[in-house]
């Protein structure tokens, strides 16, 4: 199982499961090997090893011979508090001009597409959402539209504030689109390409668009996470992480696991062929651990670092978990359903369980659903499976409630 990081092995319809345990089950059931290839395992399994469950094996040069690129992190307030307001550091557009005279590729990686990622009033403050989903809209240049990142709903752009009718619409964020326009005036000699949903529609552009950078028909390549996944240009020096930040604020348990894992693949598309890649990284939090692992490219360092801040707050892979999920036409629908089994479930819970309280999940509205979870804890797999079955047998929901159970959910 090669990438055996991703997320996208797990399961996200019913059942829940993730295809990583599964094929270590179907291996241990018919005596197969079973092998997982990661330039960044995730943190559960990486434990496992170390315990000694999984045999880790390890490659401790990079393919070819290369040495790894060299990292550097620069400070984004620094740069607004000497009146840049740029997506663009000062340090980034030298290293661009740099590459570009060297005749090598750079790749600029932003995990938001789009042209502005919020659209707002200036007058009174009102932003623009979906509402079928509570979230802000998208705003995307090249059709004049406003869209919906999860549901997929498109607005007209509107000419005034529904709120209060002000003319003064503004675009705050940055998303690809503002990326390539922006690179497109700083560097007007270079080739650009970009790669996101929005340009991968059709039939075959994936390919195209990676076939032609490859080719060298370009010199700038502007994507998302596409862009970061396992590919091998060999022309590729420079590899440019734009606003690191926003999942590094994340309230998910192990988004900066992810962030990390990310931003390491990402980087690892550098210098494949000469060894002299360079990565740089914009953000406004240079002093956080995570950057300096990944400045020194130590995934033991962070991954031991991360591992024992789970072990003293009883966090994942010290605890096992499951997420039971409810979603109705009314919030309060489905938190009274979560309450009913949570008050089942406190009633028979012995020290070795906890039952948490329902709660409203961080994306409530989605595609005209109200959603709210239930974790339940317990400190051995075996003692939660045993307490669940027993808990859920016979549970039957409202006919306007759905309901489901995820065993160790990828994020709480």
């Amino acid at each position: 199982m090669d990438e055996a990081h991703e997320n996208s092995y797990v399961s996200d319809i019913t059942p829940k499961y993730d295809t990583k345990d599964v094929a270590a089950a179907l291996a241990k059931r018919y005596g197969a090997l079973f092998l997982m290839g990661t330039a960044t395992p995730d943190f559960i399994r990486y434990y496992k090893a170390k315990q000694g469950e999984f045999l880790l094996l390890e490659l401790k040069e990079r393919t070819g011979g290369g040495v790894l690129p060299r990292m550097l992190v620069t400070d984004m307030r620094k740069e607004l508090a000497e009146g840049n307001r740029s997506a663009f550091g000062r340090a980034l557009q030298a290293e661009i001009r740099r590459n570009l005279e060297k005749g090598e590729q750079t790749m600029l990686f932003l995990n938001r597409r789009g042209y502005a990622t919020f659209v707002s009033c200036r007058s009174c403050g009102h932003v623009m959402k979906c509402p079928e989903c509570d979230l802000t809209y998208t705003y995307h240049a090249k059709e004049h539209a406003l869209a919906c990142h999860y549901c997929g709903r498109r607005a007209p752009l509107p000419k005034v504030c529904p709120v209060c009718g002000s003319k003064y619409i503004r675009y705050f964020g940055t998303g690809t689109q503002k990326i390539e326009e922006e690179a497109g005036k700083l560097f007007p000699e270079a080739r650009i390409l970009r790669m996101d949903l929005d340009t991968t529609l059709t039939k075959h552009s994936h390919e195209k668009i990676l076939a032609a950078f490859a080719a060298g028909e370009a010199d700038i390549l502007i994507g998302t996470q596409m862009i970061a996944k396992g590919h091998d240009f060999q022309n590729v020096g420079l590899v440019v992480i734009l606003n690191a930040d926003t999942q590094l604020l994340s309230p998910a348990a192990r988004a900066r696991e992810h962030l990390f894992s990310t931003l390491m693949q990402v980087a690892g598309r550098a210098g494949r062929a000469n060894g002299k890649g360079r990565v740089l990284i914009q953000t406004r939090f240079k002093d956080e651990p995570l950057f300096e692992a990944l400045r020194l490219q130590d995934y033991r360092r962070f991954a031991n670092e991360t591992l024992e801040e789970r072990r003293e707050n009883f966090s994942v892979p010290f605890v096992y978990q499951a997420l039971i999920t409810a979603e109705s036409d009314a919030l309060a629908k489905a938190v009274l359903f979560l309450e009913t089994i949570a008050r089942r479930g406190r009633g028979v819970a012995s020290g070795e369980v906890r039952v948490f309280d329902p709660v409203p999940m961080p994306l409530v509205r989605l595609m005209n659903r109200e959603r709210a979870q239930l974790l339940v804890e317990g400190d051995e797999r075996k003692t939660l499976h045993r307490f669940l079955r027993g808990l859920l047998e016979g549970v039957k929901s409202p006919s306007d409630v759905v309901w489901q159970v995820e065993i160790d959910p990828t994020d709480v």
